[in-house]
């Protein structure tokens, strides 16, 4: 016997939508986490590039610190052409870093190996174009070595600078130096790419596994649809078995008897379908229980082409055997066991339609 499913066809949808509501939560939960994690770590790696260049940053103004202790100890009485050639003539520079030296707001010197030395031709708002820069410029202390980050032709420049007095002027000296030679260092640059490529695989992978588990998700979710309709359709079909096998069960000739009034219009039934041959048999019992027992008997015993009727008289049943032989019939009365006592009071085959016509009336009441 096939199972029913108790499960209500609106109630699934309304757990199935509430299920479909809680995934887009969680999936937009999951791609906003995703998106604060990589902007965590954006923000983390220009941490590092800030850090490595402030730890640069300090160590250059150590540098600078030194040079302007060795600018004190030069001859004073010097001229400007000469405390340049003095002084500066012999400190190092390269592709990446030069020294400017800077009297009032005029450039007295800029060194760059990519470049020939030059002397007094323009001034500093000529040459620390940006705001950045000039600002920096500006600020610097006597004295005191500071430095800070700046931008000029387009680069960015870690700068290290100081305000002194010689020969009772004063001089502004700065070192630059270009932060890409800083960051593209072979280790810093090696550990940044590491970090970048880990940052990029991590943020594929979870957002790969993401999309992986919405695409099941998402069949699950279709193959849980599917199912459930499967199921309202199965139910629904059990449902309409159900009531054909309970329509049936009121009417099947296995479980009801009827009144022999109703005889008549059965046999005349039988006749317009021409549903033959017919084996009409009247029994009597000793009792009414037997009669019961015999009923009841011939429930589970009598084929379903075995109708019964009850007769006026308690003790008596006439049974209607369709398309039985009376050799059949009889075998097929054998097997129900009773306890009291059965008689066949008359018997009779009607082979024929023409055969209707001869029954007798006791058949009848």
């Amino acid at each position: 016997m096939v199972e029913k499913s108790t499960r209500k066809p609106g109630n699934t949808e309304v757990k199935i939508g509430k299920r479909k509501v809680k995934f887009k939560v969680i999936a937009g939960f999951i791609a906003l986490l995703v998106l604060v994690l990589e902007l965590v770590a954006a923000y983390q790696l220009v941490r590092y590039d800030q850090g490595v260049l402030s730890i640069y940053a300090e160590q250059q103004d150590a540098y600078v610190e030194l040079v302007m202790e060795q600018i004190a100890l030069r001859d004073p009485d010097a001229t400007d052409d000469e405390i340049i050639k003095q002084i500066l003539g012999t400190l190092d520079a390269s592709s990446g870093k030069y020294w400017t030296l800077s009297k009032d707001d005029y450039l007295v010197f800029v060194k760059d190996v990519l470049e020939t030395n030059r002397y007094k031709g323009f001034t500093t708002s000529t040459y620390y174009v940006d705001q950045t820069a000039e600002d920096y410029l500006n600020s610097l202390r006597k004295n005191w070595v500071t430095h800070q980050v700046i931008r000029m032709n387009g680069d960015d420049y870690v700068a290290s600078g100081v305000e002194f007095e010689y020969a009772g002027k004063s001089y502004r000296i700065c070192l630059l130096t270009n932060t890409s030679v800083i960051l593209n260092n072979n280790a810093f640059l090696s550990a940044k790419i590491t970090i970048s490529i880990m940052l990029i695989l991590t943020f594929v992978v979870v957002l790969v596994t993401f999309m992986s588990l919405a695409v099941m998700m998402d069949k699950q979710s279709a193959e849980k649809d599917a199912l459930n309709d499967h199921i309202v359709q199965q139910n629904l079909k059990i449902d309409e078995l159900d009531q054909e096998v309970l329509h049936m069960e009121q009417y099947s000739t296995r479980w009801n008897s009827y009144n022999e009034s109703v005889l008549p219009t059965f046999l005349e039934k039988l006749r317009e379908r021409k549903t033959f041959p017919l084996y009409l048999m009247k029994l009597r019992f000793d009792r009414t229980a037997s009669r019961e027992e015999f009923l009841e008997s011939a429930q589970m015993l009598l084929d379903k082409k075995v109708l019964r009727f009850t007769m006026d008289e308690e003790t008596e049943l006439l049974l209607l055997f369709i398309q039985f032989s009376e050799k059949e019939a009889r075998n097929a009365l054998s097997r129900v066991q009773i306890y009291g006592r059965m008689d066949i009071v008359k018997e009779q085959t009607v082979a024929f339609a023409s055969d209707m016509d001869e029954l007798d009336k006791e058949f009848f009441g």
